[in-house]
């Protein structure tokens, strides 16, 4: 439930099979804060998603932005408007803002917002690695980048977006990854039965990305 000059109240999950539901809300006033985007060079960074990170949000970070496949909660995924402005209401739920486009990303707590109501958008950076095994390069090898620490109930990156597979001498390379500390796994598919299979992943490694940078890797098993 959401109203101006109000913080926002979240309702507890709402079963399918519940035929008739009430809930009493009282709204308590708050102010919002203006928040600023800016684009790595200071313009204004219209147009920009803005993720607001709490259990349950679900968000998906895609190269350039964020996912819009209906799968966040509502709520949680904001545009900047054309002075790259947009409002964040006081929510306790809310752990991170992060805000992304073509041209970068960047992530505060609502706190250092409340103190700095400005994010700067930092370059995405790329990651190139070689995958080996005994000192030869595994082909074919799935790798999936991971967000941080996120979880999909909260932020992960978009498993189809953020995949890609060694080439026969073992090499990869992620086009454009957010900056940070973040990590890397392998894809392992894993037969069940003669009829049916399921996919696990194998941490390999944690890279530190650095903004406008390339990360060079070789990952070793």
């Amino acid at each position: 439930f959401e109203a101006d000059g109000y913080a926002p109240f979240i309702s507890r999950v709402v079963k399918a099979a519940e035929s008739e539901v009430r809930f009493d809300v009282t709204l308590r006033p708050a102010l919002s804060t203006q928040v600023t985007v800016l684009l790595p060079d200071g313009r204004p960074a219209s147009g920009a998603d803005v993720g607001l990170v709490s259990q349950g949000a679900r968000l998906k970070l895609v190269p350039g932005g964020f996912s819009r496949d209906n799968v966040q909660s509502g709520g949680s995924l904001l545009l900047t408007d054309s002075q790259g402005r947009f409002s964040l209401a006081p929510d306790e739920s809310i752990t991170q803002v992060i805000a992304a486009n073509a041209q970068g990303v960047a992530e505060a707590s609502p706190g250092a917002l409340a103190a700095d109501p400005t994010l700067i958008l930092q370059p995405w950076g790329r990651l190139e690695g070689t995958h080996l095994s005994g000192g030869v390069g595994v082909a074919n090898s799935e790798l999936l980048f991971l967000y941080g620490q996120g979880i999909l109930d909260t932020i992960s990156c978009d498993s189809a977006a953020f995949r890609v597979k060694t080439d026969r001498e073992g090499r990869f390379a992620f086009s454009k990854v957010p900056p940070g500390k973040h990590r890397l796994v392998r894809v392992m598919a894993e037969k069940n039965s003669d009829t049916s299979s399921r996919s696990s992943d194998n941490p390999l490694a944690e890279v530190i990305i650095r903004p406008g940078e390339t990360t060079v890797v070789t990952i070793t098993q």
